[in-house]
C-alpha cells in the first residue's frame, strides 16, 4: 500500500517517407533511353520502391535506385503509383500518368 514506481522511456518519432518527385515525362514508343529518378527522402534507413497499377510496357521500376527506366515498345496513357518504403515499414506513395506516344 503506498507503493510508486516511476520509469523513464524515450520515444523516437521518424521524419516520414515523402516521394518529391511529382511527375514524370511522357515518351515516344520504341524511344530508347528513358531513365527518370524518382526521389524520395525521409524514413528510416534505405528506402525500397515498388509500383502497384501499368508502368509503361517496356520500362522497368529498380527497386533499390527508384529509377524508371528503358524502351517503352507500346503506346498508350499508363496509370500507376510509386510507393517508397523505410527499414520500418513506413512509406509515402506519388500516383503518376506517363503517355506513350506514336513515332
Amino acid at each position: 500500500v503506498g507503493v510508486k514506481g516511476s520509469r523513464s522511456y524515450e520515444v523516437v518519432i521518424n521524419s516520414p517517407v515523402t516521394i518529391k518527385t511529382t511527375s514524370l515525362p511522357n515518351w515516344t514508343v520504341n524511344l530508347p533511353g528513358y531513365d527518370e529518378k524518382i526521389s524520395a527522402t525521409g524514413g528510416t534507413g534505405a528506402l525500397t520502391f515498388s509500383s502497384f497499377g501499368t508502368l509503361p510496357t517496356g520500362l522497368t521500376l529498380n527497386s533499390t535506385t527508384g529509377v524508371l527506366s528503358g524502351t517503352p515498345t507500346v503506346t498508350g496513357t499508363f496509370t500507376f503509383t510509386v510507393t517508397a518504403t523505410d527499414t520500418v515499414g513506413a512509406s509515402g506513395s506519388q500516383f503518376y500518368e506517363v503517355v506513350i506516344n506514336s513515332s
